[in-house]
């Protein structure tokens, strides 16, 4: 399993409009690509400001590729989210699943 970090930053008044674009854009996006396993946005207050990572999980790298097209290092980010974020990063990181617990 590969895992996709992203990490981004807003205001906390912008805050909410990115959670809303990322839940009612982004997500069914990666719904529909073979190979997705799940998706979650991680948030903590960092001075005046949110900071977001989202982490995907995907079965394969040829999965992500689905999503993110050839240049799968590339940060995918909508003029919608681009327009509410006050920062975020161009690039990706990739991370492949290696151990895990669960209950």
């Amino acid at each position: 399993m590969i895992v996709r970090i992203w990490k981004a930053r807003a205001t906390p008044e912008r805050a909410q409009d990115y959670r809303e674009h990322l839940q009612s854009h982004v997500f069914p996006v990666m719904r529909g690509v073979p190979g997705f396993v799940r998706a979650n946005l991680w948030e903590r207050r960092d001075g005046d400001e949110i900071e977001f990572i989202v982490a995907t999980h995907w079965k394969t790298l040829d999965s992500v590729r689905g999503f993110a097209g050839d240049a799968y290092e590339l940060a995918v980010v909508a003029p919608g989210a681009r327009a509410v974020l006050s920062s975020f990063e161009e690039q990706v990181q990739h991370y492949e699943v290696t151990a895990g617990c669960e209950p």
